[in-house]
């Protein structure tokens, strides 16, 4: 699985372009789906935090408090939990990458 994948599944999911999710715009709820790529690349990649500052042009500071974001809102985001099932549910479809 890679960067590649999560983002598109992450952009079909909640119907947003490429562009918007690797902006530099903080609007919510971009902002929010971006946490959530972020938290997906960190547990299912296993990427530390500043390995995915480049791929975003963010500090480490910035990928680790939009992670942290993402799991703190996630018992009250229905969201995030309707984008992890979906992520969970396509898992078989897609073609394993070595990262």
């Amino acid at each position: 699985m890679d960067r590649e994948y999560i983002e598109k599944t992450a952009c079909e999911f909640f119907g947003i372009d490429a562009d918007d999710l690797r902006s530099d715009s903080r609007r919510q709820p971009l902002a929010k789906y971006r946490f959530m790529v972020w938290r997906a690349l960190r547990e299912r990649t296993k990427l530390k935090p500043w390995m995915i500052t480049s791929m975003y042009n963010r500090d480490s500071s910035t990928i680790r408090h939009g992670i942290k974001q993402s799991r703190d809102i996630e018992a009250l985001n229905k969201d995030y939990i309707a984008f992890e099932s979906y992520f969970v549910d396509n898992l078989g479809k897609a073609v394993d990458k070595p990262v």
